[in-house]
């Protein structure tokens, strides 16, 4: 069946004030990760970009005029794959590779980002089989402990490695607030990277110490890179339950 084409692409919701989620409306949740956009007294961040096959920077322009700085949680297409579109484009060390020179295998678009995950296109030219994220270069380079700073708010990035060597996540200390990611989403159980004989870059040991160190944080709220914001009592119950199986 032929499917219809809409070149209305993302749909928002304000979460709080100052943080808009973003989606991509015509993917089906396992196609697409989340987006959050949090709006500082001086700047902006934007945790996950989606797939890049829409104009997010546009979208992103209707709702603010501020500085932003587009932040991928990794290099998976569904997290990095509108980096290109911002000129400030923040990554960990370990996912420049993949966001300087993405293929399909190594962004996962090949195992993802099918027709079936579509329930319309954006045009009649595309495809999801000739999807390949658009690659750039990342103009700031994250490592643990960095602070992302915009005005009134301040994050801290946490390098929480496990699905990809480079994943990570931002934390605000003075709320508590959580931005997973890739990492950590309400499922049971917790995803744990890909498989061995997929990608030489899971591993499901370092997965468990990243989960081991959250518990050691006062989290209040993740808003993760899939699925529905949680509290902080269900993130601990979710990991507690992976570290005990």
């Amino acid at each position: 069946m032929k499917l219809a084409i809409d070149t209305v692409w993302f749909n928002t919701q304000q979460i709080a004030e100052g943080l808009v989620y973003f989606y991509e409306r015509h993917l089906h949740p396992k196609g697409s990760g989340n987006i959050w956009l949090i709006e500082g007294s001086e700047s902006c961040l934007l945790f996950d970009t989606g797939t890049g096959i829409g104009d997010l920077s546009k979208k992103v322009s209707e709702i603010t005029q501020k500085p932003l700085t587009a932040v991928a949680s990794t290099g998976y297409y569904d997290h990095a794959g509108g980096l290109y579109q911002f000129q400030n484009r923040a990554v960990h060390t370990n996912e420049v590779h993949r966001i300087k020179s993405p293929t399909p295998r190594n962004t996962v678009s090949d195992k993802y980002l099918v027709r079936d995950s579509f329930s319309a296109f954006p045009d009649n030219h595309f495809s999801p089989d000739n999807y390949v994220m658009t690659g750039c270069h990342p103009t700031q380079i994250l490592h643990d402990g960095d602070y992302l700073d915009i005005g009134d708010r301040v994050f801290e990035v946490l390098h929480t490695p496990g699905v990809t060597t480079g994943s990570i996540m931002m934390y605000e200390n003075k709320t508590g607030i959580l931005f997973s990611g890739e990492s950590f989403f309400d499922s049971t159980p917790l995803y744990d990277g890909e498989p061995k004989d997929e990608t030489d870059d899971a591993d499901r040991d370092t997965y468990r110490s990243s989960m081991q160190r959250l518990l050691g944080y006062e989290v209040t709220t993740v808003y993760p890179g899939h699925g529905a914001p949680i509290d902080g009592i269900r993130m601990r119950q979710l990991i507690r339950g992976y570290l005990n199986r």
